[in-house]
C-alpha cells in the first residue's frame, strides 16, 4: 500500500513586531494565555500585545524563572526565550553559545554537561553572581503554562526536519543553492526547514521551485499542527 505523501514547512514564529490586537472578551474557562493567543488571531481588536525579550532581564538574570514570574506578575503577554542543547541532551535556556556572560561557568553549551550548568550561578546584566540557576526549557514551561505565552525565538535548530534549505547560512544565499538543497529530501513526509522570508530575501525566490519539485513529484501540502508526523533528525549545534 503506498503511503500519501506530504510535505510541511517548518520555520520559526516570530513574534517581533506586533502591531495592533486586541483584547478578547474574558470568557469563562479559558486560560490567560489561551485569551492572549485569540487576541493574537484576532485582526479586528485594538488590544496590544506585550513581548518581553528574555524576560525581565533588568532586575533579574535574563533567560531565568526569576525573570519569567516577574513579567507574569507585570501583566506581559508573551515570554520571548532561547534555548541550546548541552553535551548529555539537555535543552537549557540560554542566549549565547557560551555560558561565559551569563553564569559563572565557562564553555560552549553544547560542550558541557548539564551537571556541570547545574553547578553555576546565573548572573545579571551587570557581570554579577545570583543565587539563581539556569532553568531547563521543561522547568520554563511549567512556570508558564496557562499564565503567559511562550515565544522561542533561539531554538529551531532543534525542531523535528529532514530537509534544510540551508538559507540559515546567510541572507544573500544564492537561489540555486538553496533550491538544490531544498529538494533533497524524498522520504513519504518531508519537513523542510526556511527561515523568516522577510529577512531571507532569496528564500522567497526559491520557494516556488520548491515547492514546484515536490507537486511533481506527487506530495501534498497541509499545515503544522498537534497531529503532525515528525521525523526525528537529531541536530546538535
Amino acid at each position: 500500500m503506498n503511503m500519501k505523501k506530504r510535505i510541511l514547512f517548518a520555520g520559526l514564529l516570530l513574534l517581533l513586531t506586533l502591531s495592533t490586537f486586541a483584547a478578547t472578551p474574558v470568557t469563562s474557562g479559558k486560560t490567560n494565555a489561551q485569551k492572549i493567543v485569540e487576541a493574537i488571531h484576532n485582526p479586528k481588536t485594538d488590544y496590544v500585545v506585550v513581548v518581553s525579550h528574555r524576560g525581565d532581564w533588568r532586575d533579574y538574570p535574563e533567560n531565568s524563572i526569576p525573570a519569567i514570574e516577574s513579567i507574569i506578575r507585570m501583566g506581559v503577554d508573551v515570554m520571548e526565550l532561547d534555548l541550546k542543547l548541552t553535551a548529555d541532551s539537555v535543552l537549557v535556556l540560554c542566549h549565547d553559545g557560551t555560558i561565559d556572560r551569563t553564569t559563572t561557568g565557562k564553555g560552549r553549551v553544547g560542550d558541557v554537561t548539564y551537571d556541570y550548568i547545574k553547578n553555576c550561578f546565573l548572573k545579571t546584566g551587570h557581570n554579577c553572581p545570583t543565587k539563581y540557576k539556569m532553568p531547563t526549557l521543561k522547568e520554563a514551561l511549567a512556570v508558564c503554562k496557562d499564565r503567559i505565552v511562550v515565544n522561542i525565538d533561539q531554538g529551531y535548530q532543534y525542531y523535528d526536519w529532514n530537509g534544510d534549505s540551508t538559507d540559515a547560512s546567510g541572507n544573500h544565499v544564492a537561489v540555486d543553492k538553496l533550491i538544490r538543497n531544498g529538494t533533497l529530501c524524498h522520504d513519504n513526509n518531508v519537513m523542510i526547514l526556511c527561515h523568516d522570508t522577510q529577512a531571507k530575501d532569496t528564500t522567497v525566490q526559491a520557494l516556488p521551485a520548491i515547492i514546484e519539485h515536490y507537486r511533481n513529484l506527487g506530495y501534498t501540502f497541509k499545515g503544522i499542527d498537534d497531529t503532525t508526523y515528525t521525523p526525528q533528525q537529531g541536530v546538535n549545534n
